[in-house]
């Protein structure tokens, strides 16, 4: 018997890319700390706030999604 309000389970490979999105925003930290150039610093700063972003964003959506099944 199956329930009328049932949930899909996140995809398989969302808690994968979380953790990738926020190894990126690792890497984007050490460029822009490491910077030897103005170029490297403002890639980094965009590399971090993104994958950050995106890594917190795609965590909630896993855990959301892992406990509403």
């Amino acid at each position: 018997m199956t329930r009328d309000n049932a949930k899909a389970a996140p995809p398989p490979g969302m808690l994968l890319a979380a953790l990738v999105l926020l190894a990126g925003a690792a890497v984007g930290a050490v460029m822009a700390v490491n910077h030897s150039s103005t170029l490297y610093l403002v890639l980094g700063i965009v590399l971090f706030i993104l994958c950050a972003f995106l890594g917190v964003v795609f965590l909630y959506a896993w855990f959301k999604g892992r406990n509403q099944t």
